[in-house]
């Protein structure tokens, strides 16, 4: 390929790992030593990078912006990080990554380890990614990261929802970072769901960001996938803000290619990191509409740090244009007054009318919420309110039940006149949860709408 200069795994990556190494053993749940607000999170494409915030701000804006938390040691290390509003851990929001996966975790470190356990938002022990209650990074000898497994609840290995049982890295000599990722099998398995880079090599820029990832397949040689993608550079703003990626073959040069068949992608960020205009460009440097239907979008925000909408204009820039298979050009979102829930969501067409959720058949979603923040009915409305039975589930109403500790015991599927009706996908119309100590359904028992069990084989656990 042509000469691509790139600092491999550089000083300010190596520094900012270190505060990870075990240069003495750390207690579990220790103390923190201080704090930090941050307004987002940076994109990661693989758990070897460090976990950091980006858009630091000040303890009293935290008050009021949802924001992620981070608690340190003495080492400077992350010991504890939870997406909150004042003081209140909060669900995710948009400005999570591909990698942090609950409302709060907690790490603690061992001498050649780093664990993690993850936590919904009232505080329950929850596993994430499938069945994975536990994380644990196994370290070198100065603290590098140098591989990742999963466990259950019952300590026993586990593979995460992507299929994945175990990352490798190795750091060559001139800092280049190789990862690979196997399941029970000891299968190569892709980078994420949909994503079919195998056998990935990293390279970091000067600021530490990820510049450049590479697709070496299943042979160890860079190989173009199925998806017109061999390799994806990525462009940083210094504060670590995402700009652009952009998607290259195997020889250097710019392809469609990869889930959006785009050749690159091109971000606009406000204040505090957030997207603020998504486009595209086609190998010649063209605008185009992504493979999701999606050409320019614009979006705006509130002082909270809630997402406010989304409008998909045409290739102009000025006219709205629907999304395709979709039957909307964008949405808007509603909360409540402390801008903590989100209560209702609706779609709207290209004279920003309300518009009829193409395959579903709603205009509106409405979200209720008992004083615990626990979402106990989700509602699906025509555009002045009605309810309507959708189209693909033939239910208007999902109800749910929380026990004190905000675990969901039961969910109910109802019609538009309130009756108990059968989810048309699974045949089940009610949903009870049993759990143990953590916020971990140990068991489910499902019932038709006419009282008929079904057999616990028949599905999984969710």
């Amino acid at each position: 390929m042509p000469a691509l200069k790139y600092w491999t795994l550089t000083i300010a990556m190596f520094t900012a790992l270190w505060c990870y190494a075990a240069l003495s053993p750390a207690l579990a749940n220790a103390e923190p030593s201080f704090t930090r607000y941050f307004a987002n999170l940076p994109f990661r494409e693989t758990p070897f990078s460090p976990l950091v915030g980006t858009h630091a701000i000040t303890e009293k804006e935290a008050k009021t912006r949802k924001h992620f938390r981070f608690e340190y040691d003495a080492q400077g290390r992350p010991i504890r990080v939870a997406f909150m509003q004042g003081e209140k851990i909060v669900g995710l929001n948009d400005n999570a990554n591909y990698y942090f996966f609950a409302p709060k975790l907690e790490i603690s470190y061992g001498e050649n380890t780093e664990t993690r356990v993850f936590f919904d938002k009232h505080d329950n022990r929850i596993a994430v990614t499938g069945d994975v209650f536990r994380e644990v990074y196994q370290l070198d000898e100065r603290g590098y990261r140098r591989s990742l497994e999963f466990f259950n609840h019952h300590g026993d290995p586990v593979e995460n929802s992507w299929g994945v049982a175990r990352y490798e890295w190795t750091l060559l000599n001139d800092g280049e970072v190789i990862e690979k990722r196997f399941n029970f099998k000891n299968e190569l398995q892709e980078l994420r769901s949909g994503f079919p880079f195998y056998e990935v090599r990293f390279h970091y820029g000067p600021d530490g960001w990820l510049a450049l990832m590479q697709n070496y397949g299943h042979e160890g040689r860079l190989t173009l996938n199925d998806l017109n993608a061999a390799q994806d550079r990525l462009d940083y703003a210094a504060n670590g803000d995402l700009l652009s990626w952009n998607v290259l073959d195997e020889n250097g040069k710019p392809s469609s290619g990869n889930g959006p068949g785009v050749a690159r992608g091109i971000l606009e960020r406000n204040e505090y990191g957030y997207d603020v205009v998504e486009r595209y460009e086609n190998e010649h440097g063209e605008p185009i509409k992504n493979a999701y239907g999606w050409s320019y979008s614009y979006s705006t925000y509130d002082r909270f740090g809630n997402y406010v909408d989304r409008t998909n204009y045409a290739l102009d820039r000025k006219t709205l244009l629907k999304v395709d298979n979709r039957g909307y050009a964008g949405y808007a979102y509603t909360y409540d007054r402390h801008g903590r829930n989100r209560l209702l969501i609706t779609f709207f067409d290209e004279d920003r009318l309300p518009a009829r959720r193409e395959g579903r058949g709603y205009y509106a979603i409405r979200s209720v919420y008992d004083n615990n923040d626990n979402e106990i009915e989700t509602r699906f409305e025509m555009a002045h309110g009605k309810l309507i039975n959708r189209q693909d589930t033939g239910f208007a109403i999902v109800k749910r039940t929380f026990d004190s500790r905000g675990r969901l015991i039961q969910m109910s599927y109802h019609n538009a006149a309130d009756e108990l009706v059968n989810h048309r996908g699974t045949g089940i119309a009610i949903e009870e949860y049993f759990y143990g100590d953590y916020g971990i359904s140990l068991s489910t028992t499902r019932y038709a709408s006419d009282g008929a069990k079904f057999e616990e084989s028949l599905f999984n656990e969710p």
